[in-house]
C-alpha cells in the first residue's frame, strides 16, 4: 500500500493502491464525518468486513475507482450507515457502491439523504452499474437512497479545490451541514 504518500504534483506514486479512508480488519462503531475526500484510487472509505459504521456530511470528489467499497467478509458486515454525503465523480467506468464478498442488504442499514453526482449528467445513472445491485433504479426499489438526489452540488470553484457550496446547493436542502474548511 502506498497509503498517502504522493508526488510533488499531488499523485500517488503508483496507482491502484489507496482508499481516502480504510476502516480495515472489521472496524466497528466508527463514524467518519466532516472530511473533504479526493482523488482516491480504490474508494473514499472502504468499510473491510465491519458493523455500525456511520459516514455522514462528508465530500467525495473524484474518485478513480469506486466511491463507496464494502468488503462483505461474512455476516458480521452488517448495519453501517451512509447518509447526508456528497459524492461528486467523472470516471465512466468508476463505481458509486461497489463491494467485494456476497453482498446481503443488512450490510448497509441505510443509504439515505446524500447527493450524488456523475459529471455526465442523469442519463449516466440510468445504465450505469453504480451499485451491488446494479443500475440506480434497482438500487433504490430495494429502499436505498430514496430520498437522496442525483444533482450538481454546486461547488464555488471544484476547478480550484474550492468545495464551499453554493447558497443554491441542493445538499443544503438534505441536511448537509457546510465543512468549515477554514
Amino acid at each position: 500500500m502506498v497509503g498517502l504518500k504522493t508526488s510533488a504534483d499531488g499523485k500517488p506514486p503508483s496507482s491502484g493502491s489507496t482508499y481516502g479512508i480504510l476502516l480495515d480488519d472489521y472496524a466497528s462503531g466508527v463514524t467518519i464525518t466532516g472530511n473533504l475526500i479526493a482523488r482516491h484510487d480504490l474508494g473514499g472509505v472502504c468499510i473491510n468486513g465491519g458493523r455500525g459504521n456511520v459516514i455522514v456530511n462528508n465530500i467525495f470528489v473524484q474518485g478513480a475507482t469506486d466511491q463507496l467499497r464494502y468488503v462483505v467478509k461474512d455476516e458480521f458486515s452488517a448495519d453501517n450507515r451512509f447518509v447526508k454525503n456528497i459524492v461528486v465523480f467523472k470516471d465512466p467506468k468508476a463505481g458509486l457502491f461497489k463491494h467485494t464478498g456476497r453482498w446481503r442488504p443488512q450490510v448497509l442499514a441505510e443509504s439515505e439523504n446524500n447527493l450524488i453526482w456523475h459529471v455526465q449528467g442523469v442519463p449516466y445513472f440510468r445504465e450505469a452499474e453504480l451499485t451491488p445491485l446494479g443500475t440506480w433504479e434497482k438500487w433504490q426499489t430495494a429502499g436505498m437512497d430514496r430520498n437522496s438526489v442525483i444533482a450538481d452540488p454546486f461547488f464555488k470553484a471544484a476547478a480550484k479545490d474550492d468545495y464551499h457550496l453554493q447558497p443554491i446547493s441542493p445538499a443544503l436542502k438534505l441536511g448537509f451541514q457546510p465543512i468549515p474548511f477554514e
